[in-house]
């Protein structure tokens, strides 16, 4: 059963760390990942290219330059 005290418990917000990571870095990363959507999508234009086709082969330069960072430690 619910009990009346409980529309008078306020819940804690996020801990600041969530906090942070809510409203700096992913604000940042989306941005970012925007920039270098927009610089592919240029790229792509002046090289006459499918956008698309540009987005994936750098996504894919990504994951294996991540991959390779990865196995080195």
């Amino acid at each position: 059963m619910v009990k009346p005290s409980y529309m008078l418990h306020v819940p804690k917000g996020p801990g600041p760390l969530k906090r942070a990571l809510d409203q700096r870095m992913i604000p940042v990363l989306i941005d970012s990942a925007g920039a270098v959507e927009g610089a592919l999508e240029k790229v792509a234009v002046v090289m006459r290219r499918n956008p698309v086709g540009m987005l994936g082969l750098a996504a894919a330069a990504g994951i294996v330059g991540g991959a390779m960072v990865w196995s080195r430690r």
